[in-house]
């Protein structure tokens, strides 16, 4: 029997148009995340899976991809800087830019609204405004691009960057799988394209090369991430009474495939969790679960 191990990719997707990751709705605006959580990449791989190997079962695919891989959180990078959230003194900041500059460069709005069949004219209370990430800075037009890093649970050692790996006796190789997802929400307006532009596997467990706070570890067939005292933390992180951070809690909600209704019509909540860039004023230890979220390693 072969010895199953983890081993880390590091990944970069430049955006290839606008970009919405849903949040919350403030009266008529539709507000988008600044980060792609670990689901959202999770999803749009098991989309592509499915469409890969032709095996039209969104359920399987996606329990396999969970069995096989941990997903970190993707962060944008303008390709010299990753725009990491964390809290500071002077508010929340990404990278070195406070959250105003950020949204001044990459956040634009769209409005829509329904029409009246008979009238030609807007339906009443259909209005609604969109946020999302702009794909290129609005200032320089310089592209925006997506990096963050992913687990794979394979047996022995690839000899290069790239893996392949079975699903359904259908060979697939990682980079095709990567190659051209569509993430996020108002997919059938074009949004969420996204091409492959490094793929990287990375043998040191420091993760401080690729800007992310902390170091990993194999133990238990699982992935721990260690974030020190002050460092901050790159994914949702299960709230505890024993937990000492400080920064957001929010209620950690996403949509699955449902059987019966079909996709993202089963809601699935993950309670409370603290959020991207909350400060860890004690070290500890957290094991990245099967949906990205972090928990406390006792």
């Amino acid at each position: 029997m072969k010895e199953e191990k983890w081993i880390l990719y590091s990944i970069v997707f430049q955006l290839k148009s606008p970009l919405h990751i849903g949040y919350h709705k403030i009266m008529h605006l539709t507000r988008t995340r600044l980060y792609v959580p670990a689901r959202t990449l999770w999803g749009a791989m098991t989309v592509k899976l499915v469409q890969k190997t032709g095996r039209n079962d969104y359920k399987k695919a996606g329990q396999f991809l969970r069995e096989k891989m941990r997903f970190g959180y993707f962060y944008f990078s303008n390709g010299k800087e990753l725009f990491l959230p964390h809290y500071t003194e002077e508010g929340l900041k990404l990278g070195r830019m406070c959250l105003y500059e950020f949204e001044k460069k990459y956040i634009r709005s769209i409005s829509t609204t329904a029409i009246d069949a008979n009238s030609l004219s807007a339906e009443e209370e259909t209005l609604h405004h969109l946020e999302y990430i702009n794909y290129r800075n609005t200032e320089d037009s310089s592209p925006l691009f997506l990096e963050g890093l992913m687990w794979i649970k394979i047996d022995g050692h690839p000899k290069e960057d790239d893996f392949l790996f079975t699903y359904e006796d259908v060979q697939v190789k990682l980079s095709e799988l990567l190659q051209s997802l569509q993430i996020g929400g108002e997919r059938k307006y074009g949004f969420g394209e996204t091409e492959l532009v490094k793929l990287e596997r990375l043998d040191d467990t420091d993760l401080r090369s690729k800007g992310f706070c902390g170091s990993w570890l194999e133990s238990d067939e699982s992935v721990k991430v260690k974030i020190l005292q002050g460092d901050f933390i790159w994914a949702h992180a299960k709230y505890e009474p024993n937990l000492n951070m400080k920064g957001e809690i929010e209620i950690f909600m996403g949509r699955e495939w449902d059987d019966k209704k079909g996709s993202g019509r089963n809601i699935v909540t993950y309670g409370l969790c603290w959020v991207p860039g909350s400060i860890v004023e004690e070290q500890a230890t957290f094991e990245i679960t099967p949906s990205g979220i972090w928990e406390v390693y006792k």
